[in-house]
This record gives C-alpha cells, structure tokens and sequence, in this order.
C-alpha cells in the first residue's frame, strides 16, 4: 500500500497517512550501513565525481528528469578541512545512514514535483565498471529551520528511521556543514551572502532520497542484483534477490 500512497498528492498521502492503522503508520527503523551499501559505496568511489539521473512526477503526471550531483550518504560527509564553524556549533561525528544527499537550490522545479508525489526512481550509471544502480525510493526537501512543511516533516521522520545518530546529533548543525562544503563559483554564487543572523541562505535546501529498492545491473548483460526492505517485526530486513529487469 505504501507504495501506492507515495504516487498520490501530497494532501491526500496524508489523509492516508493520518487514516491507516497503527502499525502501518509505526516508523520502522532500518540498518543505516545494508549489504548495498558497500559495493555501492566502492563503485561511486571510482570516479573522482558522481553524476546521476533522478526522476520525479509533473503535477501533470508526466515523468520529469534531470541530472544531479550527489554528495555522499546523508550525515556522513565530513566538515571542511578548514571549516570556520565553531567546534561547539559543530555536529558530534559518528553519525550513519543509507539516505542519499544532493545540495540543492529550493527555486527548482523538482521540489514542487515532490509535492505531487515524492516517490523517485535515481540512476547511477558507473563509467569505469560499465555498471548501473538504481535507487526507489522517496525524496523530500529538507531545509535550515524545517520550514518546507509537511513534506519536510514527514521526510525527516523517515530519514531518521534509515540513520543512526549520536548523542547531540543536529539537523541544523547538519545542513550548515553542507552549506559550507558547497563551491563558491558552482553553489554559493546563486544565494545572498550569509550572515551571523543567517547562516544558511533561506533558499538553500538538501534533497535526500531515502531508499526502498536497489537494483545492480553487472556489466555484460545477467540477471540484475536486486535488495527490497521489508518490514519484521518493527524493523526493516534488506533481502538480496535477482532480477531479469535492465
């Protein structure tokens, strides 16, 4: 059913969401390093900058793509190495996840898509392995001082439950990390210079994709590798299975 509800308006994925019973609605908490993670994580290292397609839902129903750049697994980048946050305003390292992390701008149009449904399907196609993942699963802005709504609530509900977190772990701290890894010619130079009263510009935002499905396509044509969560017991298994898809 859940994936059903991801292809509705967003008013109505809540109405849904408000109506369904208890343990449906309960949060299941993932493993934030699966199996995936790993052969995942090696192909995106082979090359020194990762491209990939996302697509999302028009308010028109029509599919909608573009290309992004990702930026690791959300919580898990690192400061700058000469970062001029304060040590005490600094998020505690340690923290994990398997949530996708794009920098973006809130003016894009793929935000307004995800409220018409934040189902997407991203597709990492790797050079130098002649391989392709895709990634299924849910998007949702998130933004400094959780200001995008309902969206962003239920999407920081749902990357928490694909996280571990340590003791002192901020959203805030998080996105002005990002904010500051970001180039000055390629990011920076669209938004209005910060300030000590704002230190993350008001349009800035991080898409993060929280997945539900990984295929792995092998180079050479075969069945592809498939991992699909699934729900036991109030926490989520990643089952390991093949597929004839490409």
């Amino acid at each position: 059913m859940k994936a059903y509800i991801g292809l509705l308006p967003l008013a109505i994925q809540t109405f849904f969401s408000s109506n369904i019973t208890t343990s449906t609605r309960m949060t299941i908490q993932h493993p934030p390093n699966p199996a995936w993670k790993a052969p995942f994580a090696a192909a995106i290292s082979s090359q020194p900058v990762t491209f990939f397609q996302l697509a999302t839902v028009s308010e028109s129903l029509v599919p909608r793509c573009r290309t992004l750049t990702y930026a690791g697994f959300f919580g898990e980048t690192p400061y700058a190495g000469a970062s001029g946050i304060p040590a005490s305003e600094q998020n505690p390292s340690g923290a994990e996840s398997d949530v996708l992390l794009v920098a973006s701008d809130a003016r894009s149009s793929k935000f307004a898509q995800l409220q018409v449904s934040s189902s997407v399907e991203a597709v990492f196609f790797i050079a130098a392995q002649w391989t392709q993942f895709r990634v299924r699963g849910s998007a949702y802005p998130i933004s400094f001082g959780a200001r995008c709504g309902e969206l962003e609530r239920r999407g920081r509900e749902h990357v928490e439950a694909h996280m571990a977190r340590p003791d002192g772990w901020d959203w805030d701290k998080e996105i002005r990390k990002v904010w500051e890894r970001q180039d000055e010619k390629m990011m920076k130079s669209k938004f209005p210079a910060t300030t000590d009263e704002t230190p993350v510009p008001d349009d800035f935002r991080l898409l993060v994709i929280v997945p539900d499905e990984i295929l792995h396509l092998p180079p050479g044509g075969g069945p592809a590798t498939t991992w699909t969560a699934e729900a036991k017991n109030g926490t989520a298994e990643w089952i390991k299975g093949e597929a004839a898809e490409h």
